[in-house]
């Protein structure tokens, strides 16, 4: 098991004046396993910064400028990893502004002049091995983990998480990873055109030896903010499952991406399937409007009301309707045999979901095809945001729980 005190880790400095750049440049933050980048600017700099790179591990925001500087972090953790430490400085010397930074998730705020000593004693703390912050705030905030799972067989599982992923990740620039769940016939890397890494199920052999390291070695890096976690074993293979491994992986994947999306297969005998229902903060079922669509939905609604898990979401996405000219049924006659309302509705689309599995290319990059549509409607519903005034807006819960 690696720790935090073997590596080393970045800091990006926002200053706003050359005494305070010169103040950090004299810091010896290599002799700290710290490799420094301080530039000037303020938050709004960062902000932009962070939309387009990665979070360093640490990150020093001069808020000297920021009338509201509670405000300004909201934008900041927004664009943030999660588990991000950030120190800010500043010439306000009150019991307020400090009080409210901690709030917000601050690590520490300092005075100018900048006390370098106190600022190095600081940065020794957060490169201590379990110093790291437990509390939930702004910037320690856990990643959502969604699971989407298929209420009938072919019913477009693998292209809604492939796509939900290229979209959150490329167009609205959170960090995410997803996994495919079914190591025998998962279909996600083809959807992206990537190749599987090694047999991932080794991961599940030996929880214990789980952290972001060995994780790491399995991924598959499309972009820096989208990584994927799949592999295809052989059929006549088993994966030797350990319930903890579980635990261990989400724990790692939720304290570095802001969205975890699972590819779930259709085998709810199997505990590796329901421990990842279990702690799921969202659950997508993807259904159609078939008898046995409406049969499957109210079974997987059910188990999933036998979990005692609190604040857990469910969405229900009807897809490739119309489809079948006959056969189908009504959305309210649909509906009124549900416990809960159908979310989002994907008109079928002969062409596109085919093709995008031949090239390779997330449908929903082309923004123009009515599955493209329909899975911007499912990625909005997960962002709290409604795009027309005809969308049912999220409910109050679904917008608090996914509004970053």
């Amino acid at each position: 098991m690696t720790t935090d005190q073997t590596r080393i880790k970045k800091i990006k400095c926002f200053v706003v004046d050359s005494e305070t750049e010169t103040a950090l440049q004299n810091i010896p933050f290599n002799q700290h396993n710290i490799d420094a980048d301080i530039e000037i600017g303020d938050v709004a700099a960062a902000i932009t910064y962070l939309k387009e790179n990665r979070s360093p591990d640490i990150l020093l925001i001069d808020i000297t400028k920021s009338k509201f500087p509670t405000s300004g972090l909201d934008l900041l953790a927004d664009v943030c990893e999660p588990g991000v430490e950030v120190i800010a400085i500043g010439e306000r010397n009150e019991v307020g502004v400090f009080r409210d930074l901690m709030n917000a998730g601050v690590r520490d705020y300092f005075v100018k002049p900048l006390p370098v000593q106190q600022i190095t004693k600081c940065l020794d703390v957060i490169m201590a091995a379990g110093e790291k912050q437990d509390i939930s705030n702004l910037f320690h905030k856990s990643g959502k983990v969604i699971a989407v799972v298929g209420a009938v067989g072919g019913i477009g599982v693998s292209t809604m998480v492939a796509n939900l992923g290229w979209a959150l990740s490329e167009k609205k620039l959170k960090r995410v990873t997803l996994i495919d769940m079914d190591y025998h016939l998962g279909t996600l890397s083809d959807y992206l055109n990537i190749e599987s890494t090694g047999n991932i199920s080794q991961l599940f052999d030996s929880p214990e030896r789980i952290d972001d390291v060995l994780i790491e070695r399995f991924m598959t890096h499309i972009s820096d903010n989208f990584m994927v976690l799949a592999s295809q074993i052989p059929l006549d293979s088993s994966v030797n499952y350990k319930t903890e491994a579980t635990d261990a992986i989400i724990n790692v994947l939720s304290s570095k991406f802001h969205y975890v999306i699972a590819d779930i297969p259709r085998n709810f005998g199997s505990t590796m399937t329901l421990d990842i229902l279990k702690r799921a903060d969202l659950v997508i079922v993807v259904t159609d409007y078939s008898i046995a669509g409406l049969k499957s939905t109210n079974k997987i609604l059910d188990l999933l009301q036998s979990f005692i898990s609190i604040g857990q979401q469910i969405m229900i996405v009807t897809n490739k309707n119309g489809c079948h000219s006959k056969g189908e049924i009504s959305k309210s006659q649909f509906e009124e045999r549900l416990p809960q309302p159908i979310d989002v509705e994907i008109n079928f689309d002969k062409n596109e979901s085919m093709q995008s599995l031949t090239d390779g290319v997330p449908v929903i990059s082309t923004g123009s095809a009515e599955l493209a549509v329909g899975l911007t409607k499912v990625m909005n519903q997960i962002l709290g945001v409604s795009t027309t005034t005809n969308d049912k807006a999220p409910s109050g819960l679904m917008n608090l729980l996914f509004k970053n």
